[in-house]
């Protein structure tokens, strides 16, 4: 849960970026847990408007990540017994009239039931542990990326960020897969939104780390010289 109270040092935190890194995610995961609320106790905000997490609750949350990531990937995980009837992530799309990829995103989180199994491609729940959570959903009616909040007039979304830099707003999902956005990004609904100063620093530093000579740098010229050539393409 996030406070606006500065009530820990900076040496005694970790940043949202960090605390994807120790638990091995992306961004967008971490973004998410944010927009949600799920952060550890104790997170907060600095004075430059930065997330920070204490260590003391990070651990614990780290940890509970992990474990996630390992059920999620059927690290160690056994097949269930063949008296055990089962269910597929298309099964409980299906009853809670939602497409698939909507239930990965659960599932990447860890919400789905504890019993969840990965089992080769394909992510296994016993059915009476899937019409139960089926029915909690039914009932909570939450959608994966709620509105916590609502968009301010001093930001900005990816549309005007992909106008900045000259690239079709869908292939900027591709390139801030490998130039994270700011940690002050936020959901609004489906929408990502960031504040603006930190939208015209992130340009700022997207376009001058294109000249570098990094694996970064040259992955990122790759990315944007694709999308670029998209552009042109469907503009002729």
């Amino acid at each position: 849960m996030t406070t606006s109270t500065k009530n820990v040092p900076v040496t005694e935190t970790m940043t949202l970026r960090e605390l994807a890194g120790a638990v091995g995610v992306a961004m967008g995961s971490a973004y998410a847990w944010s927009s949600k609320g799920k952060l550890p106790a104790g997170t907060y905000r600095d004075e430059t408007g930065k997330l920070r997490i204490p260590l003391t609750s990070a651990e614990p949350f780290i940890e509970e990540r992990r474990s996630d990531k390992r059920r999620f990937y059927g690290y160690g995980i056994e097949p269930f017994p063949d008296d055990v009837e089962t269910v597929d992530l298309a099964w409980i799309a299906a009853q809670l009239n939602v497409t698939q990829r909507r239930v990965w995103v659960l599932s990447s989180e860890g919400a789905l039931p504890d019993s969840a199994r990965r089992i080769g491609n394909s992510i296994q729940i016993p059915i009476d542990d899937a019409r139960q959570f089926v029915e909690e959903r039914r009932t909570t009616r939450r959608r994966p990326f709620p509105c916590h909040r609502h968009p301010d007039r001093s930001s900005v979304g990816l549309g005007w960020i992909a106008d900045e830099i000259g690239v079709p707003r869908r292939s900027l999902y591709y390139i801030i897969n490998v130039v994270p956005l700011p940690d002050s990004a936020y959901y609004v609904g489906n929408e990502f939104r960031v504040p603006r100063q930190d939208a015209l620093s992130w340009v700022r530093a997207f376009c001058d780390g294109l000249g570098e000579d990094t694996p970064t740098a040259r992955r990122t010229r790759r990315v944007w010289e694709r999308a670029l050539g998209t552009r042109a393409s469907s503009a002729q």
